[in-house]
């Protein structure tokens, strides 16, 4: 067999296997593919459970915030109503002004909400 006969030989053995190792290719490639989806997916599912109980925590503090919030300004409301009805000396009346402004200082550390455009 001549350098001429073998060369083409060669082309004809190459070109017949060149569509099976092209699938191949696209196999490993697919395969390759569906491992980092699989592997995005699974951290994309570890954010969201990750997010959905940071969630609930903050709801929970919300709400334990809320109720704190509440049981200061009922018991602020009930030593205001005690200092008016009832002679008090100054010292207490001051203490009863400055917990007063103590709590609109805390309630300011968030700002209400604005009312909507239009409202």
């Amino acid at each position: 067999m001549g350098a001429r006969e073998w060369s083409v030989n060669r082309k004809s053995q190459i070109l017949h296997v060149l569509p099976q190792l092209t699938i191949i290719g696209f196999v490993i490639i697919a395969c390759f593919i569906l491992r980092k989806v699989s592997t995005i997916n699974t951290q994309l599912t570890q954010i969201m459970s990750t997010q959905a109980e940071l969630a609930a925590e903050l709801a929970a503090k919300t709400a334990q915030i809320r109720k704190a919030i509440d049981e200061i300004t009922t018991r602020l409301a009930a030593l205001e109503e005690a200092v008016r009805n009832a002679p008090a000396t100054p010292e207490l009346t001051a203490a009863v002004a400055a917990l007063g402004a103590a709590v609109q200082a805390a309630d300011d550390i968030v700002p209400d909400a604005l009312p909507a455009p239009g409202n």
